[in-house]
């Protein structure tokens, strides 16, 4: 073979090799391509990913070791419900809803922290706790008050007693009310110097207030509820965000056996998983899948429902979040955000005080660390 023919085939395979190479990449581009889906189409593909979450928690202080239970606080006063019991808290518990969203096939569930973590704030724990200890101080002055009145009546039977100022037939009767009101008037000095004791170590004796998480459960897309919001498949806390400007929390089902029979449909996370392709850009079409008003509207005759409402990017706040024009209501919190190709984008979390219509969604890039 001629060394010109043997160039030629070598030109020639080369060029058949770049030209099939172009080719494969441009098949992969036109693979990857991403198309734009209208918000119905968006809704009827991922609707079966979203999930209404029911967490049923009760409030708790440890005073000097010991649990007390109650279910509501005043944020204003610190002034907390009535003492309750947790056998009595666990038949009537409070109920705070959310929305979160599957992100894979094992049945995990993305939703917002506060979501999950009801506890008081520590400013809130603050005026609780001196609440309580008010409300101590206020036992003690009555239980003083009511003790100098016993002291009172001791010293009357004791010079009446002292005095003979009675007849034969009393004399029983009122020694009896003498050692009566004198056992008592012994137990209440104890108990007055129990508590004085106590009010004055309040503050050095580590106290704090928090909740107790009875249960976390999830109520899938189309479930008919037949006893009254109870019929959840159990779930339970897997982590927590420590960042606080990152509002997520990652939840897992109790036992997967439980989906046996139903279908999990996982959002389409490959947004958060690249984060580079399109970023987020002023007028940005979003749609946002949730449960607005918790059970309060996702509760129909034709089951249980999630809403879709829309808006677009008003502003790129800062490294953790997005601002947005999509109204919602309590219990969207962690409500999944789709761009215009059906990719999770956002995490709803926060809104406007005041307002409806601008609201907040967590960052594509924390999303992802929080889940690395």
């Amino acid at each position: 073979m001629s060394i010109n023919l043997l160039r030629f085939f070598m030109v020639l395979f080369l060029s058949t090799c770049f030209l099939s190479c172009e080719r494969r990449k441009g098949g992969e581009e036109v693979k990857n391509e991403l198309k734009k889906i209208s918000s119905e189409e968006i809704f009827n593909k991922y609707q079966d990913a979203v999930v209404l979450i029911k967490h049923s928690f009760v409030y708790k202080a440890n005073i000097s070791g010991t649990d007390f239970f109650f279910r509501t606080f005043d944020d204003t006063t610190g002034e907390i419900s009535d003492f309750i019991s947790k056998e009595e808290a666990e038949a009537q518990p409070n109920i705070s809803w959310g929305t979160g969203f599957f992100i894979d096939s094992k049945g995990k569930v993305l939703t917002n922290r506060h979501v999950l973590d009801v506890r008081p704030s520590k400013e809130q724990e603050v005026i609780i706790l001196q609440a309580f200890k008010g409300k101590l101080i206020t036992f003690l002055q009555n239980l003083q008050a009511a003790h100098d009145t016993r002291v009172d009546r001791l010293k009357e039977l004791q010079y009446i007693l002292n005095n003979e100022l009675y007849k034969e037939y009393e004399y029983t009767a009122l020694t009896s009310d003498f050692n009566r009101s004198y056992q008592d008037y012994q137990e209440e000095e104890k108990e007055i110097n129990n508590l004085t004791n106590f009010v004055t170590n309040f503050d050095k004796q580590g106290n704090f207030v928090t909740k107790t998480s009875l249960q976390f459960g999830i109520f899938l897309n189309n479930q008919k509820s037949q006893n009254n919001l109870q019929d959840y498949i159990k779930y339970k806390s897997v982590k927590i965000s420590e960042d606080p400007n990152v509002d997520l929390a990652l939840i897992e089902p109790n036992n997967l056996d439980d989906f046996n029979g139903k279908k999990i449909t996982p959002a389409d996370m490959t947004k958060i998983d690249s984060v580079s392709i399109r970023p987020l850009k002023i007028t940005q079409k979003l749609t946002l899948i949730g449960y607005n008003n918790g059970a309060n509207m996702g509760v129909t005759e034709n089951g249980i429902r999630p809403q879709l409402t829309e808006g677009a990017v008003s502003q790129i706040t800062d490294r953790n979040k997005v601002m947005y024009t999509i109204p919602v209501l309590p219990g969207s919190s962690g409500s999944p955000v789709f761009d215009e190709y059906g990719r999770v984008i956002l995490i709803n979390f926060a809104g406007m005080m005041g307002t409806q219509g601008f609201n907040y969604g967590i960052q594509p890039e924390k999303i992802k660390d929080f889940l690395r």
